[in-house]
């Protein structure tokens, strides 16, 4: 996978670990798998550390920083809320609504969804959750339609509402989603290897 957006950033998967290079092949990160499943992962002088529900869904987010503690709800494969909290602020995804789900294929934007869960600096952190999400139990078909997400920060809440259409190809996977909220829209393309 190679990432555009500020600069280019190379994954290396060997056995147990994922090797994040930067485009002058110094080391960024290193990703360590066990059982499949993301269990630390390093960058610079910060660790984050990952725990799981027995179906392999991440549940538990930590990172060296002491106020940092991000928890994710499930039911089956349909996430139900995620929490996190920083310093002095707050996140919040709940109220999630779930459609059809999809034939082929898996929900490419799941890591979206627990954005802030995961407390990466910048999103070429995350950009392996949309080719690998299994590697953090987020693999899932089903097809959100709609959530809330909620920021406190300095007791100030600021609710954000996002809802989602979806397109197929002929052979059944997500060709293309479409998110709005109140301000943007955003299109997502997909081609599936």
């Amino acid at each position: 996978i190679t990432e555009e957006i500020i600069g280019t950033y190379q994954y290396t998967w060997s056995n147990d670990r994922i090797i994040m290079t930067e485009s002058d092949n110094s080391e960024y990160g290193t990703f360590i798998i066990y059982d499949g499943l993301l269990q630390k992962l390093t960058i610079g002088s910060t660790y984050h550390n990952y725990s799981y529900n027995t179906s392999n869904r991440v549940i538990r987010h930590k990172s060296n920083f002491p106020s940092d503690n991000n928890i994710a709800t499930w039911d089956e494969d349909k996430l139900i809320s995620s929490s996190s909290s920083f310093k002095d602020e707050e996140w919040t995804i709940s109220n999630i609504t779930y459609g059809k789900s999809c034939k082929k294929g898996y929900f490419p934007l799941m890591h979206d969804l627990l954005v802030d869960f995961f407390n990466f600096e910048s999103s070429h952190e995350e950009i392996i959750f949309i080719a690998h999400p299994e590697i953090v139990g987020i693999h899932t078909t089903q097809l959100p339609i709609n959530y809330t997400y909620t920021n406190i920060f300095n007791n100030n809440e600021h609710k954000t509402n996002y809802e989602y259409e979806y397109e197929f190809n002929n052979a059944g996977y997500i060709s293309k989603i479409t998110e709005r909220d109140r301000t943007y829209i955003t299109y997502y393309s997909f081609t599936w290897k």
